[in-house]
């Protein structure tokens, strides 16, 4: 094996470690709110007409 077929796996597995950190961070962030119970019901509905607030409100400024 190269030098520089060394160095790329050496910086993708370091760099998988970093992905795999802040996967961990996302999911225990999800735990505490969860466990904090700062989580509703998914409500496509409620999403849509925020969206169309948000975007009638950005249109006329």
């Amino acid at each position: 094996m190269t030098e520089i077929e060394r160095l790329t796996i050496t910086l993708l597995a370091a760099q998988q470690r970093q992905e795999f950190a802040s996967l961990k961070a996302d999911i225990d962030r999800g735990m505490t709110d969860l466990a904090e119970r700062r989580l509703t019901d998914f409500d496509a509905d409620r999403i849509v007409e925020r969206g169309k607030a948000l975007s009638v409100r950005s249109r006329s400024t």
